[in-house]
């Protein structure tokens, strides 16, 4: 790398640095947690990094790898359902390590997310022969793109896109160089980082190389070969990542969230096109908090992510007529199927796993857009004049006349829109500003034109337009995190000095969340180890969707937000205590018992005397149908499917006895069981595959019962019982990942060998 090219980078670090800060760093100052577009970043992703601190915490002291959670929902494989969210992002992950406060680790790594993702875009615009000025200004572009800010609220969709160019560059050395080490590599690395995004990656991956297949080779008569050898080394990327993989597409399977059936080739509500045209035209996703006159209630709609910037808006469409004839048609070709993927849903269902549409991928088609964009940038001498005027002039009357004229449309009243049509009238602006500039070829100041717009517009939307219900401080969040104690593990020491016998029990705690987090949310009893009823998780232990559909009434709002409140559930959930602010706060039907009413000040404790314990013996087995009592009988019925039926029948005995001197922690629980007859223990946990089971050390067979929990049978005597928690799957992902390791050196010894191997003379050379 050339001395001139180091200066660039430094150039482009300073530059992308400067604008991130400025945007971010704010929030840091005023120790408000940055929740630009979502309270995700707060039910989800807060608790998980909280949780994920405390699972590292252990494996500092016991070597315990983080793969099971007590505290989420019932208990829950941590190391796959939170796979998505926050266990594979390596920076977040550092900043849990080293103990980092959430909210200060999400804008540091958001803001070495938009470096990495400028130097992503900086290397791969380098494999197109464009001069430095012109790579630092696409890589500056992308990285403070719609699709990059809107999902600096989302650690780990802006870790894969600021990653994805590098994949692209990755791609390119293979195309261009022969050289496929990098391709495995980074393959190997985009499904680490995110498996729920790896197959959006993957999907936009092939129509991304026949588009630069077709423009670096003079025909396709070697096609089908070096198509072959390309997904050889896509696949071995794969198999290196399949200790990771694997486990998550074992748990995928059995997730009701997989599949969306009825999708139709295009959008019913014209307001999703009217979006997506706004979306091309204006930062509409910088301005998420304005309420537009076309929004739908779909979010995922809305999310869109084709803009970045003026200049690209504006010199884009002079792709489509090129003077060379074979980049204009392959450009034209590509813009025609980004236009299907917009106007299909169907194509963009199967993007995002064949489940519900979303337009996340689309920022995969803005980087091609950016090459695109770029390729003019190079050649602006070359402008066509007559077509920037037109593009100029639809740019301008879009941004200015698209509120009015939706409102028009859908009957609404202008007036109660003049915010979002204000916004529209200043960009309008923008755009003849960047019409002049380019008009004049006045380059520089192009530039300082797209830093103002990328910078300036999302300060003002990040500081400015959120709604300020949701700009609690640094003080109101540790307030209320801390509210039931100061400490992770401080509320069950103070059960413990209550109840003794609570050191060797396994007990869940029912807290109304509303009155004791305020609004925090669902899942704030992770940090805190309470082991609590509640969640707000899309990605529960799949298990549980039994029940859930048995019991419909646990959802509250949305499948995503469950509160078991029931009195029968909750006594075989092993629900022992209640902490609430008045007694009206108690679910009716239990057998509560005022323990304290002065508990930090202002707390009641009651106990619920029908606890049961973790697992008990139960003498009655019954096969469960649509007619069945389920609820009212889940505490002294073992409901099992048919085939388990004559097993469990035979094991049953009348005999009353539960599992006691119990540990639990990180991946493992152990208790002890004394009975005469033995017989058939349930236990209150979620079942899951990868619990291996033991019985005086020999393993023995669990089975499903009550819809969604573990069962066991149990032997006469003294038994002592371990319990070992390991992903299903994870064995043999590491064993395809050894595969994918052995492939790659295959590779890298090839290509050595090639390289030693002198070339033969062909006889027309001779």
């Amino acid at each position: 790398m050339k001395r001139r090219e180091y200066r660039n980078l430094f150039i482009l670090l300073m530059i992308t640095l400067l604008g991130s800060s400025l945007i971010y760093i704010p929030f840091v100052i005023k120790q408000i947690p940055y929740e630009f577009v979502t309270i995700d970043t707060r039910e989800e992703n807060f608790a998980f990094y909280n949780e994920l601190m405390q699972l590292l915490e252990v494996f500092r002291k016991t070597g315990s790898l983080p793969f099971y959670s007590w505290s989420d929902f019932l208990g829950t494989n941590f190391f796959v359902s939170k796979m998505w969210y926050i266990m594979t992002d390596i920076p977040i992950v550092i900043c849990a390590w080293f103990k980092i406060f959430f909210w200060d680790a999400l804008i540091i790594t958001t803001i070495f997310k938009m470096i990495l993702a400028s130097f992503s875009m900086y290397l791969l615009l380098g494999m197109f022969t464009f001069k430095e000025r012109t790579r630092m200004i696409g890589a500056f572009l992308f990285a403070f793109s719609a699709g990059m800010i809107y999902y600096s609220v989302y650690p780990i969709f802006l870790f894969s896109y600021s990653l994805m160019p590098l994949y692209l560059f990755a791609l390119e050395k293979h195309l261009q160089e022969k050289k496929p080490i990098l391709f495995c590599i980074m393959t190997f690395f985009m499904a680490t980082v995110s498996f729920y995004y790896f197959f959006t990656v993957s999907f936009f991956l092939p129509i991304y190389y026949i588009y630069r297949y077709y423009l670096l080779r003079s025909d396709f008569r070697d096609f089908i070969k070096e198509t072959i050898q390309t997904v050889g080394y896509y696949l071995i990327g794969v198999c290196l990542a399949g200790v990771i993989l694997y486990p998550v597409i074992l748990y995928l399977l059995q997730s009701s969230r997989i599949g969306h059936p009825g999708i139709n080739f295009l959008f019913d509500d014209i307001r999703v096109y009217i979006t997506e045209l706004a979306a091309f035209f204006l930062p509409m996703n910088l301005f998420q908090p304005i309420a537009y006159p076309f929004n739908t209630n779909n979010y995922p709609t809305r999310e869109i992510f084709l803009w970045a910037g003026s200049v690209t808006t504006l010199l884009l469409p002079q792709a489509l007529i090129l003077p060379e004839k074979k980049q204009k048609k392959a450009n034209q070709i590509f813009l025609l199927t980004e236009f299907l993927f917009l106007i299909c849903p169907l194509l963009l269902s199967a993007m995002h796993g064949f489940s519900d549409v979303s337009f996340r991928g689309m920022i995969l088609f803005l980087i091609v857009n950016l090459i695109m964009t770029c390729t003019i940038i190079e050649n602006l001498s070359e402008l066509n004049q007559c077509f920037l005027n037109g593009i100029s002039i639809i740019a301008m009357a879009i941004s200015a006349f698209l509120v009015p004229f939706s409102c028009y449309l859908f009957n609404y009243s202008l007036r109660n829109n003049t915010e979002s049509w204000g916004w529209g009238i200043i960009y309008a602006l923008v755009y003849l500003v960047a019409f002049l500039l380019l008009k004049k070829r006045k380059l520089n100041w192009v530039y300082v034109l797209c830093f103002f717009e990328m910078t300036v517009f999302p300060i003002f939307s990040h500081q400015y337009l959120k709604d300020g219900s949701y700009r609690h401080s640094y003080q109101f969040m540790k307030d209320a995190t801390h509210v039931l104690q100061d400490e992770p593990g401080e509320l069950k020491k103070v059960l413990d000095q209550i109840e003794p016998v609570n050191s060797t029990q396994y007990y869940r705690v029912y807290i109304p969340q509303e009155s004791i987090y305020w609004s925090m949310g669902l899942n704030s009893a992770f940090y805190y180890q309470i082991n609590g009823l509640t969640t707000y998780d899309s990605i529960y232990e799949p298990s549980l969707t039994a029940l859930v559909e048995r019991v419909p009434d646990i959802i509250r709002g949305s499948g995503w937000y469950l509160d078991i409140h029931q009195p029968h559930l909750m006594n075989f959930l092993n629900v022992k205590y209640a902490i609430v602010t008045s007694i009206e706060e108690l679910p009716e039907e239990m057998n509560w018992r005022l323990i304290t009413d002065n508990f930090r000040g202002f707390l009641s404790i009651y106990r619920n005397d029908k606890y049961r314990p973790l697992a008990t013996s139960f003498s009655r087995v019954s096969i469960l149908d649509d007619n069945t009592s389920f609820l009212d009988n889940i505490s002294d019925v073992i409901y099992c499917e048919d085939i388990d039926f004559d097993i469990i029948k035979t094991a049953i005995t009348n005999e009353n006895f539960s599992l006691e001197n119990i540990k639990y922690e990180s991946n493992q629980l152990t208790g002890t069981i004394e009975s005469q007859k033995g017989g058939f223990l349930v236990f209150g946990l979620p079942y899951n595959e990868g619990w291996n089971i033991k019985i005086n050390g020999i393993s023995v067979t669990k089975y499903k019962v009550n819809e969604a929990f573990i069962g066991l049978i149990v032997p006469s005597g003294n038994v002592f019982l371990e319990m070992y928690f390991t992903p299903q799957g994870l064995k043999q992902g590491a064993i395809f990942s050894a595969f994918g390791f052995f492939g790659l050196i295959l590779v890298l010894y090839n290509s050595k060998f090639k390289k030693k191997k002198p070339k033969k003379q062909k006889k027309s050379d001779i």
